[in-house]
């Protein structure tokens, strides 16, 4: 495995230690690492981290405050230091690595702690929080330098660029865990560093992670926890100076700004995806960096195309094309190498969707499929496809192209978002016979991800700063006791968010639960420091009824309102929101048992028969 002349591994090692595992719980876990936690060969291990890092050995002992000859001698296996569990441990917490990822050291098994190799379930020992269980994994304690070096902040950037290439290959859910955790060790460092001013290169390296972690998280629908990690990624790219980094943040937020638009009536989102695109425009005029402009333009396109503005929509995509034939300096950082043709044609046939051209749409998403696509394109386009042909009418031409999409997120695509754009055609699925397997694929996909999702660590209280703050021109509906932190504040607004959303707004209960959960919403939202944005004029919704949501869809909500109820209610000073959410809380519960009843009733039937 060891290489000669100076190098970790030799070349196919080398490979192999970049790999990243198909459920990773480290951004450098791989299947090589594994292999040689399973065989004690805990030699190897400081050398396939290096490897997948890129780093030199120098630098990577610094970072775990080892001699650079102590290193040498363990990587070649002239001493046996590494053989002791304290040299083990103070390695992993050096270089962020869960004590998770040493289990198959502790079971001589490569799959230890990783979910069940099953497609569709995840297994006992995870989902029930045992100690090699990834939600357990997750509640350790990240370890922080004394004093982030040079050599930290090498690190740090190479985790950001494997995320990168880790996101654009299988998406960010299965991959959130991961960078959470690297940006909380991070952001740590950065408030360590505190007491003096932190270096300019810190900042940028804990933006551009921040950044990153914030893509992955609206990869995975986490979109008030990437409303966060934006705002912070754009506050240490100012402080440090990086203004092409802060450029780029504009651009991301322009499109967490786009997102929020497509799935709801208000146009305020898509007004303010606009705003933050020319200011992108504007900042980063004299950037040479062609990629950079283009990924600026598709954000244009993208808002004028939900503002219906389909001149200025395509004149925009004409742009970024033109914008990408433009000869660059070298290659473009790794965070903008997703920007591509095939982005473009994307960012094309939605915006197309977008202005109610289904059809067009459709013919683009075919031709973007007839071409060369990686697994996680065609994954995308397939998903496209299927909506612009439910839009057109045809429901059967939708499920079978989302049929095509299924076994890429079964094989290892990680996309909620990807999986959510098939969400209109699994309900239209519901009416149409022959299109049960569809149905509970989904509905299993669905159930693998959100399990995936939910292994992601609380947010380090702290470091972004507890302050309550309350809309003007009305009373705030919350408080924040000492004993809530940040981490808790996100999870209050993320499951408010849940309920006040365009999806759960007609199956909640008269007028005001909605408007009294959506300021609370806000509410957080505004303590945790985020920008908040006036409540949309909505219009009327129909009212629905609780049986028409999935088995899936029934225990989010059911989640989101537990949560509030449970562990919340102590923030929030209107009484009457209280009593509404128990309320509903009741009726949840009364459903819960009637569909418990006739599941009952039909195993019974089953037997019988």
């Amino acid at each position: 495995m060891l290489a000669r002349r100076g190098d970790p591994l030799c070349p196919t090692c080398a490979k192999a230690a970049r790999e990243t595992a198909v459920q990773p719980l480290w951004v450098f876990d791989s299947l090589l690492l594994r292999e040689a936690l399973a065989q004690v060969n805990l030699a190897a291990v400081p050398a396939i981290v290096r490897a997948a890092c890129g780093l030199s050995q120098r630098d990577l002992a610094l970072i775990v405050g080892w001699n650079p000859a102590t290193l040498s001698y363990y990587e070649r296996g002239q001493r046996d230091g590494m053989f002791d569990i304290r040299t083990v441990l103070q390695f992993a917490d050096a270089v962020g690595m869960p004590r998770g990822v040493l289990l198959p050291l502790v079971f001589a098994d490569v799959a230890a702690g990783q979910l069940a190799g099953t497609e569709h379930e995840v297994s006992v020992k995870l989902s029930r929080g045992g100690p090699g269980s990834l939600v357990a994994v997750a509640s350790l304690p990240v370890g922080v330098p004394q004093m982030a070096s040079g050599s930290h902040v090498r690190y740090w950037r190479a985790c950001t660029d494997v995320l990168y290439s880790r996101d654009r290959a299988v998406g960010g859910t299965a991959l959130l865990p991961s960078a959470l955790r690297q940006w909380q060790h991070v952001a740590l460092a950065v408030q360590g560093a505190s007491s003096g001013e932190p270096a300019p290169q810190l900042l940028a390296a804990a933006g551009e992670l921040a950044l990153c972690t914030g893509s992955i998280a609206l990869d995975a629908e986490r979109l008030t926890l990437t409303r966060l990690l934006y705002q912070k990624a754009r506050e240490l790219a100012v402080s440090a100076g990086d203004v092409m980094l802060a450029v780029h943040v504009l651009a991301s937020q322009s499109l967490l700004n786009g997102e929020i638009a497509r799935t709801g009536p208000g146009r305020e989102p898509a007004r303010q995806a606009l705003r933050l695109a020319y200011q992108a425009a504007d900042e980063g005029r004299y950037i040479p960096m062609p990629a950079l402009h283009a990924l600026i333009a598709l954000q244009h396109a993208s808002a004028a195309s939900l503002l219906g503005d389909k001149a200025a929509f395509e004149a925009a995509v004409g742009q970024a094309r033109r914008e990408m034939n433009r000869r660059a300096d070298g290659d473009p950082p790794q965070r903008l190498r997703f920007v591509s043709e095939a982005e473009i044609t994307e960012t094309e046939a939605i915006g197309y969707l977008n202005l109610g051209e289904a059809a067009r749409s459709a013919m683009l998403y075919r031709q973007g499929l007839a071409s060369g696509l990686s697994l996680r394109h065609r994954a995308s386009y397939g998903a496209g496809l299927a909506d612009a042909l439910l839009k057109q009418g045809a429901s059967q031409d939708a499920i079978t192209a989302a049929m095509e999409v299924l076994p890429a997120i079964e094989g290892g695509v990680t996309s909620m978002r990807c999986l959510n754009r098939l969400r209109l055609v699994r309900q239209a699925a519901a009416n149409v016979p022959g299109a049960r397997e569809f149905c509970d694929r989904f509905d299993a996909i669905e159930r693998v991800l959100v399990a995936q999702r939910a292994q992601a660590p609380r947010w380090h209280p702290g470091f972004v700063p507890l302050v309550a703050t309350s809309h003007s021109g009305r009373a705030t509906l919350m408080r924040t006791p000492a004993k809530f932190t940040d981490s808790d504040l996100i999870d209050a607004a993320e499951a408010a968010d849940v309920i006040a959303s365009e999806k759960y707004r007609p199956y909640l209960p008269g007028r005001l639960l909605p408007v009294l959960v959506a300021r609370f919403r806000d509410d957080v939202a505004a303590a945790l420091g985020l920008e908040v944005s006036p409540l949309p004029q909505r219009p009327p919704v129909r009212a629905a009824k609780l049986d028409e949501l999935t088995s899936t869809e029934f225990d989010t909500l059911r989640g989101a309102v537990d949560a509030l109820v449970d562990r919340f209610t102590p923030m929030m000073d209107n009484p009457e929101a209280t009593r509404e959410l128990a309320s509903f809380r009741e009726e949840l519960t009364r459903e819960k048992a009637e569909r418990k009843g006739i599941a009952d009733e039909f195993t019974q039937k089953a037997k019988a028969s």
